[in-house]
């Protein structure tokens, strides 16, 4: 395979010459658990993997700035802790990942995602991947059902209806506190609808402190021995909240959810929208969620000339001239 700049040829020729009088060469190191000590720039073929066979790497803080070819299924040359950062199973700060071997590929596809460019690539012979990138839990499992260390993030799914159980803290929240209802407490998901979420393990915190949000009261405590942290690349939004809330350039896409009955609010376009109109407005007129609300993407758009209005799902939109940026929305 012809390859882009990696391991140097005089470099490979040292390491003959050191195996050859048999002198060991640095490896990544043995957690003593079973498990891999990484550097940041330890790629997938520096870990032994076989088959299905998950291996658990330990991965130090700071490792985003490597080179990652893939998105979700990586080359295995590339960055191992990256490629997590990227995946969205481990968070900056390190911690705890199971990359698993995957069979090589015909084009490995490019993305930017949790603050890391991965690039394109073409046939490539064997690949990495992450086990458990999403699992589903129930609304009363406590974060700490979920293993590893410190930064280990761990993507969960959410069910409907999580509005019950033991919640401590707020923003950081002590690990026997039920991941979904923080997730409801923090905004990252609505209890309605539930949805995907990353739950990030912290160290213990001195105190903890109580709060009530979006409906949701959590208790203060005092010192607890591990945490977690929860966020979403999914938006909660509000009946007036624009397409100006949503950053981003044009092809940028949120997952979000909208409440129920958000028909009164303003809307200028048809099936493109500008971006001062209400999303979740936008969203019942094209009918991409019902009146009880729902699940749905939003696409930021570019500029636009013309922005008819009309009349769809009951929701009347405006019309209006020139606008510099828009948006689509479809449901999901």
């Amino acid at each position: 395979m012809g390859r882009r700049p990696g391991i140097g040829i005089s470099l490979m020729a040292g390491i003959a010459s050191l195996l050859a009088l048999g002198w060991p060469v640095p490896s990544p190191a043995d957690t003593g658990a079973g498990g891999v000590a990484a550097e940041c720039a330890t790629a997938g073929k520096d870990v032994k993997l076989r088959g299905g066979d998950a291996v658990t790497v330990r991965c130090p803080a700071g490792c985003g700035e490597q080179r990652v070819w893939g998105t979700e299924v990586y080359t295995d040359d590339s960055a191992i802790c990256a490629a997590a950062i990227h995946a969205g199973v481990l968070a900056s700060q390190g911690g705890d990942v199971h990359v698993v071997a995957a069979a090589g590929r015909a084009s490995y596809t490019g993305t930017v995602a949790n603050g890391v460019s991965s690039e394109a690539w073409g046939p490539w012979g064997t690949s990495f991947t992450f086990a458990a990138l999403r699992r589903e839990i129930a609304c009363d499992h406590p974060g700490k059902a979920l293993e590893g260390g410190p930064g280990t993030a761990i993507r969960v799914t959410c069910p409907r209806g999580c509005v019950t159980g033991a919640l401590w803290g707020t923003g950081i929240y002590t690990d026997d506190s039920a991941i979904c209802l923080a997730a409801a407490h923090a905004g990252v998901s609505s209890p309605a609808f539930g949805g995907e979420i990353t739950v990030t393990i912290l160290p213990g915190q001195s105190t903890y402190a109580g709060s009530q949000q979006n409906g949701v009261t959590s208790e203060p405590w005092e010192s607890w021995d591990r945490s977690f942290s929860v966020s979403s690349d999914e938006v909660v939004l509000g009946c007036e909240q624009t397409g100006k809330t949503l950053a981003g350039a044009e092809g940028k896409s949120y997952l979000a959810v909208c409440p129920a009955d958000c028909d009164l609010s303003r809307a200028w376009g048809t099936d493109m929208y500008t971006d001062d109109s209400s999303v979740c407005t936008a969203a019942l007129h094209a009918g991409a969620i019902s009146a009880h609300g729902g699940a749905l993407t939003v696409v930021i758009a570019g500029p636009g000339e013309q922005f008819p209005g009309s009349e769809r799902n009951g929701v009347r939109t405006e019309s209006w001239g020139a606008w510099e940026r828009s948006f689509s929305v479809a449901g999901r």
